[in-house]
């Protein structure tokens, strides 16, 4: 808004460019050269995934990024997600058995201007899997996708449409990077026009695109495999295309489902239950006659919490409550089961269970020091929230076939981590010399102790846990009326059994490991020329204590931001940094430091540059304007905005009954971040950040 040209030039002036000038050249031309060029076949060796002596084979089939000439840029523009989404919906839908051994999806590659047909298989299921894959994508090409599937699309693309918001900053955003990154000029067809050509797109036109858009053969291909004398490169490029030339399409047959199926059938009696008197935070708390213990914090309705429902079942035993030798399974033990399902239903039925209400998430847990079941959904589908909490509870499905799979799925989430798997590992293992309650597992270590349970022992240990219902209590909060809760939570958490009387062995009380320390760790995952940093501070912190939380929240963030500067300040050899703060209620201990992934020669360097930033916000200040950005921002909001959100009450609610730690008003929150001055924030600095209280870790590669 306002003088264009006078903003046109100021950016220009800070950016020191004197001149227009075009941008994106040089992609430009090498996209074309790839969408005119020659089809191409590239052969890569895996090297590093021989895990428990299985291999991985993955197939790229790239369909180019070719505008089909009868759509208009616009149109072109809009219509390719909805066919990347029919054709990976079609592949992700027939992956839904237990005894599948390959994945395969798409997706519009980031890299190159082309749909990326990603087929992972376990070496020796290779040929299978490209080709049961491709039957799919053939018999998409040759018929299309049904009526109903249609209707789908097309009423989900008109309400995107109208949704869309051309004032918004966002939107003009896009349609400004898309321009400087491109020498065309970008569509700026309006939403209107779109939805009109969209709106009047019939059935047999969508499936003339698609087939248009789908080619019998992939443009390009590469294959990622171990390569050995008999399956070289030549092996892979002469029998790839074969495998897929031979396929005949497969004609898709929509499932038909009973609803039936899908429902529980349990008549269960209200056990009866007593109210007992209100907490101090207003919640009404009731005792059920299998001993189980409810409270249920009703809130005032808005418009983001309308018909909402989270609930907390939690007791205070957990994996370090079992003996060493068990640790492991207790804590895998509930992927398991959530794998599994429950009852008569397995998890695909159970997604398409959720998929049809409004149930947003369910599952279990176990942690070291806690174990329970979390979820969240509206009232429409109360019923049945309710029948599944009790089912994942009492009634978990057993099934070989589908802890086979979910084993397989732990190889292929190792092989192809949600997160860098050396700084997973790295942070695993800083974590185990600590001493620290609570850590999550680093993908090896997880991926080692899932080699080693057995089933039977995983569901042993699972209900020594989950088959005492008196142990637990449930946390409910809610803007459903209490009243419409209440018969629900009789009928269903009172006829949770009390199977077991199950003796767990009691903790010791957390020592807290004595400063300074500085360790080198051996990560094998960690590549030669690279390291990882770690420079923490430990100290003992009541739970409680709000005020003293949030300066050390503020201390966190200063930290990050200094430390992050370092690339630009010293020219450091930092990849990224990741900011390390937890305040641990189990053993009122609060941590905070950062993990830093970076160049080996400049290891100690950085923590040297580190400890020089301590130094320097124990005896400088940061401004007041500093800390009230930080304040206003990213902290007072944490205490303040949560009456009115279902989860964020269910947070405060589960402080007050695991740590007894009462939750502060809004008013005293802000009158004490009012009062915080720069000097405040320098003192806790001084009283935070001591030589007793630090630990210093350098992960390296093992070497050679």
């Amino acid at each position: 808004m306002g003088n264009i040209a006078k903003w046109k030039s100021e950016i220009q002036s800070f950016f020191s460019s004197s001149e227009d000038q075009p941008v994106g050249g040089v992609d430009e031309k090498c996209s074309e050269k790839f969408l005119n060029g020659p089809s191409q076949f590239l052969v890569l060796e895996s090297k590093d995934q021989d895990v428990g002596n299985k291999k991985e084979v993955i197939f790229h089939c790239f369909i180019r990024d070719r505008k089909l000439n009868y759509l208009t840029d616009a149109q072109w523009k809009w219509i390719k997600p909805i066919l990347n989404r029919s054709i990976n919906d079609l592949l992700w839908n027939q992956q839904k058995d237990y005894k599948v051994r390959y994945i395969s999806s798409s997706n519009w590659s980031f890299n190159i201007p082309a749909l990326d047909i990603m087929i992972k298989a376990e070496s020796g299921y290779e040929i299978p899997a490209l080709q049961k894959s491709y039957a799919l994508i053939k018999g998409l090409k040759n018929k299309g996708i049904s009526a109903p599937q249609w209707e789908k699309i097309q009423i989900q693309g008109i309400q995107n449409l109208e949704n869309t918001d051309t004032s918004s900053f966002g939107y003009w955003s896009n349609k400004i990077k898309e321009q400087v990154l491109s020498k065309k000029k970008v569509p700026l067809e309006s939403p209107d026009k779109i939805k009109s050509w969209w709106s009047n797109l019939s059935l047999r036109e969508f499936n003339a695109i698609l087939r248009d858009f789908i080619p019998e053969m992939p443009d390009d291909i590469a294959v990622i495999a171990p390569l050995t004398q008999q399956q070289n490169k030549e092996y892979w490029k002469k029998n790839t295309k074969r495998w897929i030339a031979s396929v005949r399409p497969k004609m898709i047959k929509p499932i038909l489902k009973n609803k039936d199926s899908l429902k529980f059938n349990d008549v269960l009696k209200t056990k009866g239950l007593k109210e007992l008197p209100k907490d101090s935070l207003g919640s009404r708390i009731f005792k059920l006659s299998n001993g189980l213990k409810v409270v249920l914090k009703e809130l005032p309705e808005t418009s983001m919490n309308k018909g909402s429902i989270n609930v907390h079942g939690f007791r205070n035993i957990g994996a370090l409550n079992f003996p060493e030798e068990d640790y492991y399974t207790a804590l895998l033990s509930p992927l398991v089961i959530n794998n599994a399902g429950i009852e008569n239903l397995d998890k695909f039925q159970l997604s398409e269970l959720l998929s049809r209400n409004s149930i947003h998430r369910l599952q279990t847990y176990i942690s070291d020091t806690e174990s329970g079941i979390n979820g969240r959904a509206q009232e429409k589908d109360l019923e049945t929230f309710f029948q599944m909490l009790y089912k994942y509870m009492s009634s978990p499905r057993k099934d070989l076939t589908a802890f086979k799979s979910w084993k397989w799925e732990e190889w292929q989430r190792f092989l192809h981590p949600p997160y860098k798997k050396s700084t997973s590992d790295f942070v695993g293992g800083v974590n185990t010399e600590l001493l620290i309650p609570n850590s999550s597992l680093s993908i090896s270590k997880r991926y080692q102790a899932v080699q080693d349970i057995e089933m039977d022992k995983a569901y042993r240990i699972y209900h020594s846990i989950f088959d005492e219902a008196k142990e637990f209590t449930f946390l409910i909060t809610s803007s459903v009326e209490s009243e419409k809760l209440i018969p629900l939570i009789d009928r269903y958490l009172g006829n949770l059994p009390n199977h077991n009387q199950s003796l767990f062995k009691s903790l010791d009380d957390f020592q807290l490991p004595e400063g300074p320390k500085h360790q080198i760790l051996d990560i094998p995952t960690i590549t030669n020329g690279n390291t990882i940093i770690s420079a923490r501070y430990i100290k003992r912190q009541e739970y409680d204590d709000w005020k003293n939380r949030i300066k050390i929240q503020v201390l966190a963030k200063i930290l990050f931001r200094k430390v992050n500067q370092l690339r630009n300040n010293k020219k450091r050899g930092i990849y990224i940094v990741i900011p390390s703060y937890s305040n641990n209620g189990d053993i009122d201990t609060t941590m905070l430091g950062v993990t830093v992934p970076c160049m080996e020669s400049e290891a100690n360097l950085i923590l040297n540059d580190i400890q020089e930033i301590i130094q320097e916000m124990q005896h400088e200040e940061i401004t007041q304007e500093e800390l009230d950005n930080f304040l206003d921002n990213s902290i007072i909001p944490k205490y303040t905005e949560w009456k009115g959100s279902t989860s964020k009450a269910l947070e405060r609610l589960y402080d007050y009954y695991k740590y007894d730690a009462v939750p502060p008003q809004k008013a005293r929150v802000e009158e004490y971040c009012s009062s915080l001055t720069p000097q405040a924030i320098k003192e806790a600095a001084q009283t935070f950040f001591t030589e007793s209280s630090r630990f210093d870790f350098i992960g390296k590669a093992l070497q050679d």
